[in-house]
């Protein structure tokens, strides 16, 4: 009886460290990118450069769709409509209550929420009519795609995205694609290891 418990136990251990040992093998794509930075002419420095920090942040960029520039955006802005004194965090909260509905699913809209958001804006240019950047941030609001608010769902859906994802370095790639990452990591990084 002992025997066969023990025997169970090695083989379970025996399988996740198999698992562990694929999934690592398919994983890291420094090795590929590094190999594919050889083959375009790169020579050694710049190879090994790529490899390092900026394979670090081209992963978190990609996985997350660039989650960190979408949160340093949302506190500058923020950090510009404060300046206005009139501003504060809580009716910051609330006007961006009322703009998250033009972020939710169709069928799911309160009847009268398109009609509240168009009245919030126009109060919003009353209220600011003109100015310097404060005053141009809080006009701007609710607008669907640059304004303040529309931060919040861009950011809970990169989470979700990455969340849904995993890693794109846990998934199979053949040298097409490999090639295509590469391609979009240069493009994303290349400045990083520049001389």
């Amino acid at each position: 009886m002992n025997q066969s418990k023990i025997l169970f136990v090695f083989m379970l251990i025996l399988c996740a460290f198999s698992a562990i040992t694929n999934a690592n093998a398919q994983g890291d794509l420094r090795q590929p990118f590094f190999d594919a930075c050889k083959l375009r002419g790169g020579d050694e420095t710049f190879c090994r450069c790529m490899i390092g920090e900026p394979y670090d942040t081209f992963l978190y960029n990609h996985q997350y769709g660039g989650l960190d520039k979408l949160v340093e955006k949302q506190n500058e802005i923020r950090a510009t409509i404060l300046q206005e004194p009139t501003m504060t965090e809580k009716r910051i909260q609330e006007i961006c209550a009322i703009a998250e509905v033009q972020y939710m699913p169709p069928n799911e809209v309160p009847k009268d929420g398109l009609q509240r958001i168009a009245q919030l804006s126009k109060s919003l240019k009353d209220e600011y009519p003109s100015g310097g950047a404060p005053q141009m941030s809080i006009r701007n609001m609710v607008l669907a795609n640059v304004g303040y608010c529309s931060y919040g769902p861009k950011i809970a859906a990169a989470k979700k995205r990455a969340d849904e994802q995993g890693s794109f370095e846990t998934q199979n790639h053949d040298s097409n694609s490999i090639n295509h990452l590469y391609k979009a990591f240069l493009r994303d990084q290349r400045k990083a290891c520049a001389p």
